[in-house]
């Protein structure tokens, strides 16, 4: 599944205006689209707005409880786990 596939999957619980989802890494599309799945099922007001890497950290913005579960479970699977605001030289 690309970004393109996901984003048009979601579309109908895009947020009017945003891009939805930035990260072009297979793991995590499909990983996202598997949690998207279930959350719609329990979660009828179920919106997100835009899933992206800000300081090589996966951050998600949506209506969800599980969005700090999902963003930490990406990083988990990303290697990431504090952001990288700058690197010595």
């Amino acid at each position: 599944m690309t970004i393109d596939d996901f984003n048009h999957k979601w579309k109908r619980y895009l947020g009017d205006g945003h891009y939805g989802m930035d990260i072009n890494i297979p793991e995590v599309i499909l990983y996202l689209d598997s949690e998207f799945d279930k959350e719609v099922k329990i979660n009828p007001d179920f919106q997100y707005f835009q899933i992206k890497l800000k300081y090589e950290m996966c951050v998600i913005y949506a209506e969800s409880d599980k969005t700090t579960f999902w963003q930490n479970e990406t990083n988990t699977m990303l290697g990431n786990t504090e952001p990288k605001l700058w690197e010595p030289k």
